[in-house]
């Protein structure tokens, strides 16, 4: 595996420097474990931890080691980078109707109510834990959207997607979390 100093060779600040450092110290092992569930009967969790780490570079500005939500950053990018790999090994099994050619009405009753936009903390965490329960392809964009607060284009660079893609995927992922609310109770 590449050492930590590979990366910090390309960082030009310290606060830059530290915060890689945590990630590194911190998270490899996820990000490992990420890969591995995903191509590690390929044995390309390396490849796949040091693509996730240089775009985590990238996005070095948006981490704040002391906010648990960078974890959802990590292992988003970590999913990305297995994602990307796959599809470039084995284009062949990729090659499906993209989800941006599947149409989708935007403009549709699952739309979160203005009211869940005012809620309490008790309200956020439960939106949260719906996310963390809709499908993995939804998952990373409503995380990365209502989460982390990332606008569709840079959630389209950060997942290698189109916008049109991102756009599609938050709004499955937001039926997906009204559901999961109607099933917990909430009317609004």
């Amino acid at each position: 595996m590449i050492s930590l100093s590979l990366y910090m060779g390309m960082l030009v600040t310290d606060e830059e420097r530290d915060k890689l450092e945590h990630i590194y110290i911190n998270y490899k092992k996820i990000m490992s474990v990420i890969a591995s569930r995903k191509v590690g009967k390929y044995h390309a969790e390396e490849d796949v931890v040091h693509n996730a780490i240089l775009k985590l570079i990238k996005y070095l500005d948006r981490i704040d080691i002391d906010d648990s939500k960078s974890m959802i950053l990590v292992k988003v990018i970590t999913n990305s980078c297995a994602l990307d790999w796959l599809k470039h090994e084995f284009p062949k099994a990729y090659d499906q109707t993209s989800l941006e050619d599947i149409p989708v009405d935007i403009e549709d009753e699952y739309i979160l109510p203005p009211n869940v936009l005012i809620m309490n903390e008790e309200r956020y965490e439960q939106i949260v834990q719906c996310i963390k329960d809709i499908s993995e392809t939804n998952r990373d964009a409503c995380e990365l959207r209502f989460v982390l607060g990332m606008n569709e284009k840079e959630i389209a660079d950060l997942l290698n997607i189109t916008q049109k893609n991102v756009s599609v995927r938050i709004t499955r992922g937001r039926r997906e979390i009204i559901n999961k609310l109607k099933e917990m109770g909430y009317n609004g």
